[in-house]
């Protein structure tokens, strides 16, 4: 159509091409547009420009098999270095011709160095697309007939297409590139990689594994190494949705609604903690189990499982609708751990399975209830006249904790221990057994007009350590 003023054309050698130089072109947008070529061809441009982006591949991992992790980074710099704060984003086409779009950061936690530096960094990891022949669909099982004989897609991986954006403001570069990865082989025909299965612990001689679900989220074997999901992790990327949520296998392909690689589009996000605490009611063990709700999404219900001593998890109750659970099966001194499993709604009104979160440890015990207590100096004085101080010490033991439970007697006084310390840290302070009445003497080096503060702390013979607070310490002026 209409050539720009004052531009070269240049055939490349053999006439497989053309180059088209533009100088000192008019400032804006320039869109190259080619049209009436009746084959296929390539065509990108470039400009020379104080703004740039660059786009690096770095090595795949394992070889380049499939199944891999690539690395991706973006260098986008101006006149006065990185560029940074701006939206970068990788567009990867695949053999197939499917796109997926990977978000880059430069936060120092994806591979782009430090933080902040104009670096952004991603990884693609959806590498399996046409390394192996399709299934064959005239066996039950749709997985091989004995001869080798699948339909479906080609026997080796192709090229993989790069494109990556970056939009700092009103500024925006473009860069692209590619990579290959080549099949290690596929021993059992399976579909699956024997360097993918071997990498994740699979036997590359069973030709039954790529049914298998490992990390239970929903998703097969075969459709984690398709579409580059973690089969050892049941939420590939900490979005908040199960892998098996995002993705599914119809028999014969694997198909995704949403990316499991990608946390951007799950439809829904994960709880908000969950919180475990030993209690007692009455002298009796039980643990109080406490989790959050989604901030997108809402909580429908959730299974709660429990693992006793680092042992196999096991439903303690399902389809819970509150947000606690107090669990009364619990026995003294033994350790447990709890892992709340969602069910999330989204704002289609479609039911999602979050991601399980799991608890800390916490040991069950009788007496889980820390004892509390005062200190007085001088009776109360607010001004201390001498380096030796006479404390007047009281504390309670009652168990319970202001949540409506039975307060019972608890320990006696007499079995308590008692420590002081003029810091909060209680450095260097030792156990001593209780009493109401003590002495401390103060370093020394202590000036005239210096405030001073003692503190006090009390642990029962369970090991319950009494917090500092206001009530267990207390100051005087030093005025001799």
């Amino acid at each position: 159509g209409n050539v720009a003023p004052g531009a070269i054309r240049e055939v490349v050698p053999g006439g497989t091409g053309e180059v088209w130089t533009i100088p000192n072109p008019v400032p804006g947008t320039w869109t190259m547009v080619v049209d009436g070529l009746d084959q296929e061809y390539f065509a990108s441009v470039t400009a020379r420009s104080d703004l740039g982006l660059r786009l690096a591949i770095g090595t795949p991992i394992d070889d380049a098999r499939p199944g891999t992790e690539v690395p991706l980074a973006a260098f986008f710099a101006g006149q006065n270095g990185g560029i940074t704060g701006a939206r970068v984003i990788a567009t990867v086409t695949d053999p197939a011709k499917r796109t997926l779009l990977v978000e880059m950061y430069d936060d120092g936690s994806h591979d782009d160095g430090e933080a902040d530096d104009g670096v952004y960094g991603a990884s693609y990891s959806a590498t399996a697309a046409g390394d192996t022949p399709g299934l064959d669909r005239g066996n039950p099982d749709g997985h091989g007939n004995g001869f080798g004989e699948r339909e479906g897609g080609p026997t080796t991986v192709g090229s993989y297409t790069v494109s990556v954006v970056g939009l700092s403001g009103a500024d925006r570069r473009e860069d692209e590139g590619g990579f290959a990865v080549d099949s290690v082989g596929d021993n059992d025909k399976d579909g699956l990689d024997d360097g993918w299965e071997k990498s994740t612990g699979l036997d590359p001689q069973n030709s039954g594994d790529w049914k298998a679900d490992r990390d239970d989220d929903g998703l097969i074997e075969l459709c984690e190494f398709r579409l580059g999901s973690d089969p050892l992790v049941n939420d590939t990327d900490t979005g908040g949705e199960l892998d098996g949520s995002e993705a599914s296998f119809d028999g014969s392909v694997c198909v995704a609604q949403a990316d499991p690689t990608d946390p951007l589009d799950d439809r829904v996000s994960p709880l908000t903690g969950v919180s475990v605490r030993p209690a007692a009611m009455s002298g009796m063990a039980h643990v109080e189990v406490t989790w959050g709700a989604p901030e997108r999404g809402t909580l429908r219900s959730v299974d709660l499982y429990r693992s006793d001593n680092g042992g196999p998890w096991s439903l303690v109750v399902g389809g819970l609708v509150d947000q606690t659970y107090v669990d009364h099966a619990v026995v003294a001194g033994t350790a447990y751990a709890y892992r709340v499993v969602p069910v999330v709604t989204d704002i289609s009104g479609v039911d999602r399975r979050g991601t399980p979160l799991e608890s800390s440890v916490v040991v069950a015990t009788n007496d889980p209830y820390a004892p509390a207590g005062s200190v007085l100096i001088n009776e109360g004085a607010d001004v201390a006249t001498s380096l030796e101080f006479s404390l007047t010490v009281t504390v309670d033991d009652s168990e319970g904790d202001g949540d409506g439970s039975e307060a019972t007697a608890g320990t006696p006084a007499e079995l308590l221990e008692m420590r002081f310390s003029l810091t909060d840290d209680f450095t260097g302070a030792a156990w001593m057994p209780y009493a109401d009445q003590a002495s401390l003497t103060v370093p020394a080096e202590t000036q005239p007009g210096d405030t001073v503060t003692v503190y006090a702390q009390f642990r029962d013979p369970s090991g319950n350590v009494s917090t500092t607070s206001l009530g267990s310490s207390d100051s005087v002026a030093y005025q001799p």
